[in-house]
């Protein structure tokens, strides 16, 4: 069984790094929802669809691999296999950000996008954690940004801030973990130049830094929101810093307090327990669409749970999605009215048993085209 967990560790990706649960962000107005009692479990998903679209990405000439990031802006800017394109909406045409090389504008592979704050750059952060620049109409580099960090930390993601302020989001500190008592910053800001200029979301215990998750997602709206692996809460950030937190209450079914306590030392061996637990964690993908919000969540033995509940409390549905020849399905993106689903390949099976491809089978059929990226566009309604 001991070496069955270790097993789940390679698989999944998961590395792990150390934050906690004080979040250092007390006075932050919360958005508190209760996921468990204020939605209720579903199968059939058709009732709550109002509108379902299935778009093919590319065109022929350009099999796209399954996107990982969407931001909505003009144009559409997506991550795909640690490249960056635009596109128009409809995803036909496609344009590639930059080269693949060691040059000036070139990069071997990017972790992360955004739009910075001002709306006219795309910012793409490599491996190394710098940051390139690229003019969002034209597609130009403008430069680079290093910033002044220590290279032994490894940032996740980004947060377009004003004045040209980043912050990046590192969920281990150099080493591998904290030690007792020891805080670590998980967010640092950094000026155009490089230097640091704030630190912020202080963290204590470990935290569970999973590759197969997004630790921020981005509404079209311009909000940027954070999940760090470990948490319950969510921390939404507009261009002028942190606007409220959302706060998930799972009652006994989130993740033990303490499970990652520094004192009981390497917390590998609990990594497999953790996603064999029936309890909720690595809360991700968190969009709002309309008055609603949706999210992703993982349950017992790895499942995977897709929550969608209005912001008022009322109720909404969770689904668990299945893969069967192909991975799950879950949310990577908001246009603000639809949720965009990425899903390679559908399988092309007679029976579906993941709730939303057994809509679009039911609604479109089978797509024709195999070896192609989809995204299927929902519009949900829980009224």
């Amino acid at each position: 069984m001991k070496n069955n967990k270790y097993l789940v560790i390679l698989f999944l990706g998961v590395f792990i790094s150390s934050c906690t649960t004080r979040n250092g962000f007390g006075d932050a107005d919360a958005l508190r929802l209760a996921p468990l009692r204020e939605t209720q479990e579903v199968e059939d998903l058709l009732p709550y669809i109002s509108d379902l679209e299935v778009l093919r990405v590319g065109s022929d000439s350009d099999k796209i691999p399954g996107i990982t990031k969407i931001i909505y802006s003009d144009p559409v800017v997506f991550l795909t296999g640690g490249v960056v394109y635009v596109t128009a909406p409809d995803f036909q045409q496609v344009k590639k950000v930059g080269n693949t090389g060691r040059g000036p504008g070139e990069y071997l592979t990017i972790k992360d996008i955004v739009v910075n704050a001002d709306g006219n750059e795309i910012w793409c952060m490599d491996v190394l954690n710098s940051v390139l620049r690229y003019d969002l109409k034209t597609l130009s580099y403008l430069g680079k940004i290093d910033f002044k960090m220590d290279k032994r930390e490894y940032a996740r993601a980004m947060i377009p801030q004003e004045n040209g302020i980043v912050a990046l989001y590192t969920p281990n500190p150099p080493g591998d973990f904290p030690r007792k008592n020891e805080t670590f910053n998980c967010l640092t800001f950094f000026r155009p130049s490089g230097n640091v200029v704030d630190r912020q979301l202080p963290w204590t215990q470990f935290n569970v830094m999973a590759g197969f998750s997004n630790p921020i997602s981005v509404n079209v709206t311009g909000e940027y929101i954070l999940t760090p692996e470990s948490s319950n809460i969510a921390y939404v950030f507009n261009h002028s810093g942190l606007d409220h937190q959302i706060v998930f209450d799972f009652d006994s079914k989130w993740i033990p307090r303490n499970f990652f306590d520094p004192k009981d030392g390497d917390p590998a061996p609990k990594v497999g327990d953790l996603f064999d637990r029936d309890c909720f964690k690595l809360i991700s993908s968190v969009f709002y669409s309309g008055e609603n919000l949706y999210f992703l969540a993982y349950g017992k033995d790895s499942s995977r749970w897709n929550f969608f509940m209005p912001k008022d409390g009322s109720r909404g549905i969770r689904w668990k999605s299945i893969g069967v020849a192909t991975p799950p399905i879950s949310a990577i993106a908001s246009d603000g009215e639809y949720l965009i689903f990425n899903f390679e390949d559908y399988g092309f099976l007679e029976e579906e048993r993941d709730p939303l491809k057994k809509c679009v089978i039911q609604k479109l059929g089978l797509p024709k085209e195999p070896g192609f990226t989809y995204l299927i566009k929902v519009k949900f309604h829980v009224d």
